[in-house]
């Protein structure tokens, strides 16, 4: 599945206001043991694209994101589109394709310990100049009068 292939498999919905595709594939699974999936069983999958610029950092305009919102959840066509997939009947077994997934348990947060920094090492003195050193008169490099 590429972008060209994925491109003219979608269907827009009609509408003023959206900008929404669908469209439906036939797969079959691989192992995935954190949702309990086993290789070779084959699924439909309902793709649904919306079409439409959500800013990921910024502030967003609250009406625009409601308007949005209200544009997806009422659109006719696609609630049609939903519940024909949903409701849809399997013909080898007559009843319905969709059946809840086992949804896997939520890992709990890792947590690495942070090293505290190391503190510098202290000075050490040795037993030597640890003694208070006498305090001696520092001649002056000149004379008075040799300036």
């Amino acid at each position: 599945l590429n972008e060209t292939s994925l491109a003219d498999m979608t269907e827009g919905i009609p509408g003023d206001d959206t900008n929404i595709t669908t469209a439906l594939f036939d797969a079959t699974t691989i192992d995935n043991p954190a949702y309990d999936i086993r290789a070779g069983t084959n699924v439909s999958i309902l793709y649904i694209e919306l079409n439409a610029f959500t800013p990921r950092a910024g502030p967003v305009d609250t009406q625009d994101l409601l308007s949005f919102i209200r544009t997806i959840t009422t659109n006719p066509e696609l609630k049609r589109r939903i519940q024909e997939f949903v409701e849809d009947d399997d013909p080898i077994t007559d009843s319905p394709t969709f059946a809840p997934t086992k949804t896997p348990p939520t890992p709990p947060p890792t947590r690495t310990p942070i090293a505290s920094p190391t503190p510098a090492p202290q000075a050490s003195r040795s037993k030597k100049s640890s003694k208070k050193r006498k305090k001696t008169k520092k001649e002056p490099r000149f004379k008075k009068g040799e300036e």
